[in-house]
């Protein structure tokens, strides 16, 4: 029986889909399912990304395999979840994640989903298409490519913000006294800032739109057990 291929070909061009028809590993594929930010302002940009989808329909119907097209707005808070509950509805056994261009607060909570997929199904090979466009490209396995790695620490502060209403962030100063951090709390802090998680003005913190993508799958995959 042929697998299912998930492909999250975010930022990758058209040249690169067309080079995915020599791979190897999509010889036994059954039905590709692609996933896209949909950015309806940037109409050439659109234009670009239609491309990119006629080439790896082009690429399915190579195979022989039934291929599938799913868009998601490009500001979603909800799209890291949606991007889970794909892989669990369809199960992929090959999963292949592009990293050349677009917002890396797009692409951190993709990667989150396809490393957790992998971790509950231990026979889903997961692939990302490195490189440069213009100076070549190769698919190699996911590793190290994960820049949400929080500590323990950084991850308890993370959680309690977002756990926070809008109009209950605290300063960082509040935010060490109300919860009884030490000093340290600055460093975390600054870590958290430093991944696009948080950012403050006026000594307030604010939640960022990565934040809230990272979050959101946070809670989705506690509830999943």
């Amino acid at each position: 029986m042929k697998d299912t291929c998930l492909i999250l070909p975010v930022g990758i061009t058209k040249a690169t889909v067309e080079g995915l028809l020599r791979h190897e590993e999509l010889r036994n594929t059954s039905c590709v399912i692609t996933v896209l930010i949909k950015d309806e302002d940037k109409e050439e940009l659109m234009k670009v990304k239609r491309e990119i989808l006629d080439a790896l329909r082009t690429l399915a119907e190579f195979m022989g395999a039934e291929f599938y097209e799913i868009w998601t707005k490009f500001k979603d808070e909800s799209l890291s979840r949606k991007i889970f509950e794909i892989l669990l509805v369809h199960k992929p056994k090959l999963v292949i994640v592009g990293t050349f261009t677009g917002s890396r607060y797009v692409l951190l909570p993709i990667i989150l989903s396809v490393l957790w997929y992998q971790k509950v199904y231990r026979d889903c090979t997961v692939r990302v298409i490195h490189g440069v466009e213009g100076n070549g490209w190769s698919i190699e396995p996911l590793r190290g490519y994960l820049t949400t790695d929080l500590t323990k620490a950084q991850l308890r502060i993370f959680k309690l913000i977002y756990s926070l209403k809008k109009d209950e962030i605290k300063t960082k100063e509040e935010l060490m006294l109300q919860y009884n951090f030490g000093r340290s709390i600055y460093k975390v802090l600054r870590a958290l800032k430093e991944k696009g998680l948080v950012e403050w003005r006026r000594n307030k913190i604010k939640k960022t739109f990565s934040g809230k993508l990272l979050y959101n799958l946070l809670i989705c995959l506690e509830g999943r057990g």
